[in-house]
């Protein structure tokens, strides 16, 4: 009852759930916030920190979207925007991170229920991943990721609660492989390989609804994976686009489950993972549009599902000299 009690004061106080208890199912609705273009813009090639991602992370308990990347050539950045002052912000910089090239790829996760943020830095010949307790501030590193397989610099990475473990999706060297951090083992296991996968900008996105984890594509592949909370990994369908950063953008709704897929090419898909079902949907989407090129429609877009508000949030940069642009938009998929 009390928790109901507090989510309710949540939604009516802040302007992210005052919006989304307004919307109806399948509507989009922009969200204006402060300080989004100065926590966002880059001097890099791109004009963005968003340069070369597809997600940040979601914090629960400080209603927060959090995220960490670079542009080409830019000194990475950790940025938060805060609900409850509806206001981005640029975080204190890690020690660890050091200048130039760091993108935010597919790299953020978190495990809610520790309140830990997880990054997996690109480039990453060292193959250690970093974590941040959200609660004392402070980041460490865990133990070494040593496949006997090459790791890409560009990975899938995310948490899956029921498995307590942190997953890397890589398709490094030309051999896909799925990797677990059991966290309270403080090791790593593999739990498949061999499996067809482009050699970077793999994904993974988690499901909090039917507990299972999706993970693939790169490089324009459309080769797709189950992960079970068992840890066994089964081969899907072939997606009808290719997946992965820079090809897609592939998000969850948090009420109903359904993935959504939006493609760089402006086609927006639901997929429904239990019967391995893909549907085409229509209507405007206001993501894609403007375009810094229009062979991609998703590029300095990023989505985040939101499990206070029950819809997803997306973050677009549209970098414009002298006068870049950025916009928050939600979209409430299902009630």
């Amino acid at each position: 009852m009390l928790a109901a009690v507090l989510l309710g004061w949540a939604q009516d106080q802040t302007e992210m759930g005052r919006l989304a208890a307004r919307m109806k199912p399948g509507s989009w609705a922009e969200l204006k916030t402060s300080g989004i273009v100065e926590a966002l813009r880059a001097t890099g090639a791109s004009g963005a920190i968003f340069g070369y991602s597809e997600d940040g992370a979601w914090d629960p308990e400080t209603r927060r979207f959090l995220y960490l990347g670079g542009d080409h050539n830019g000194i990475p950045r950790f940025v938060a925007y805060s609900a409850d002052e509806n206001r981005w912000k640029t975080l204190p910089q890690p020690a660890w991170i050091g200048n130039g090239t760091k993108h935010g790829y597919d790299h953020n996760a978190i495990d809610p229920g520790s309140r830990t943020f997880y990054h997996f830095p690109f480039g990453n010949k060292a193959r250690t991943v970093q974590k941040y307790d959200l609660a004392r501030g402070e980041w460490s590193a865990l133990p070494l990721l040593d496949p006997p397989e090459y790791v890409a610099c560009a990975v899938g990475v995310e948490y899956f609660p029921e498995l307590g473990s942190l997953v890397v999706a890589n398709g490094g060297g030309g051999k896909g492989s799925v990797h677990a951090f059991d966290v309270k083992a403080g090791s790593w296991k593999t739990l498949a390989g061999n499996l067809p996968m482009g050699v970077y900008h793999n994904f993974a996105e988690y499901n909090p609804v039917h507990k299972v984890m999706i993970l693939g594509g790169g490089n324009d592949s459309s080769d797709l994976y189950r992960l079970d909370r068992d840890g066994k990994v089964t081969t899907l369908k072939k997606a009808p686009i290719g997946l992965g950063v820079m090809q897609t953008i592939v998000t969850v709704d948090p009420p109903n489950g359904d993935y959504l897929v939006f493609g760089k090419k402006g086609g927006f898909y639901v997929y429904d993972v239990l019967k391995d079902e893909w549907r085409e949907q229509t209507g405007d989407i206001p993501i894609f549009a403007p375009v810094r090129t229009k062979d991609n429609k998703v590029w300095h877009t990023n989505a985040t599902p939101v499990s206070t508000y029950g819809v997803t949030m997306f973050v677009k940069y549209y970098h414009r000299d002298p006068d870049p642009q950025a916009w928050v938009y939600l979209y409430k998929h299902a009630k």
